[in-house]
């Protein structure tokens, strides 16, 4: 199975990459940061790898190969070693190999060459290889593994409502994402069709990261809609961006998914038996906070009110804010 890493995106990789895959009928696996340059919509494609929600099951996919294959793979995404208690080998334009990222061999030199030349060296073998069906199963099995366990009760399900605005988005919007638990659940499930279209902080994982993305990427491509996707603690670190985004005009949307608490340590707290410490907080009014800066100010109570309400706030050309109150209490289970 190929392991698709951030080293990936410095060259144009992705069209070389592709038929190395289809040439092979290799599964794929991509980091985050990697996200989008093969279209997740391939047959060939499982899931995310390095420590998003789901990761369990995709740690026992891994244990299913012989062999794991790094395309300019990086293992400052993980904050696991599973990568060296498995046979690995690496094609990168950079020598990683050491202690960092044990790898049996690899290739050092231009990753989109590497790979070309090693299509065109394909001999077929009768040995067992995987297939799209394999693929779909396992991919399946990753997608299973983050649904939602119970009904949500002090909010909306943060799943559906991703789902809800993947739904409404085109295929070439950009949504930069913050660090927190949502993050490592948009990042498993949010299906990036494009490179350079899904933009999130991973290995140093900097809370506050996603609006200043979001404003970067709308000033950089300006024809195209950007969603920053972020939760309330690391929105309340740079809600004073909205000053900028007011006085610029700079139209980008920002779901907040409000649940007054960082859940990601709360939850790594819960696991190692301590009580939660230092993780709580209040619930101010976003709706308001928005508007008192000149922007437009939305409450989303209900699902079916996420994708009408973004559209609205996409039509208005106008810097807008989504409250949306979240359960937390799915995070435990997709983690």
């Amino acid at each position: 199975m190929a392991l698709v890493g951030l080293g990936a995106r410095r060259d144009a990789v992705g069209p070389a990459l592709r038929r190395f895959l289809e040439t092979f009928g290799m599964p794929f696996l991509t980091t985050p940061k990697a996200k989008g340059i093969i279209d997740e919509s391939h047959p060939l494609f499982v899931g995310i790898i390095s420590g998003m929600a789901g990761d369990n099951a995709i740690l026992q996919i891994l244990d299913e190969c012989d062999l794991l294959l790094g395309v300019g793979f990086d293992p400052v995404e993980c904050d696991k070693d599973w990568f060296a208690k498995r046979r690995f080998v690496n094609i990168d334009d950079t020598n990683l190999a050491g202690a960092t990222c044990p790898a049996e061999s690899g290739v050092i030199g231009d990753i989109a060459a590497t790979l070309e030349a090693l299509a065109d060296r394909f001999i077929p073998t009768s040995r067992r290889s995987w297939t799209q069906r394999d693929a779909r199963i396992r991919r399946e099995r990753v997608m299973h593994a983050v649904q939602a366990r119970s009904v949500p009760r002090l909010g909306l399900s943060p799943h559906a409502v991703l789902t809800r605005l993947q739904e409404v988005l085109p295929d070439d919007a950009i949504v930069a994402c913050d660090v927190g638990s949502h993050k490592l659940l948009i990042g498993q499930i949010w299906r990036t069709h494009h490179p350079g279209t899904f933009l999130m902080s991973n290995g140093l994982s900097a809370m506050g990261f996603g609006l200043p993305a979001a404003i970067a990427a709308r000033l950089e491509y300006s024809d195209r809609p950007v969603l920053c996707v972020t939760g309330d603690g690391g929105f309340l670190m740079v809600l004073h961006n909205l000053e900028l985004m007011v006085r610029r005009k700079i139209p980008v949307v920002v779901a907040v998914f409000a649940d007054r608490t960082l859940a990601a340590i709360k939850i790594a707290q819960d696991r190692r038996g301590l009580s939660s410490y230092g993780v709580d907080f209040g619930r101010p009014d976003y709706t308001a906070i928005a508007q008192a800066f000149g922007a437009t100010g939305r409450r989303v109570e209900k699902l079916d009110e996420v994708g009408p309400v973004y559209r609205e706030a996409l039509a208005s050309g106008m810097p807008t804010v989504l409250d949306i109150p979240i359960d937390p209490g799915e995070y435990w289970d997709q983690m």
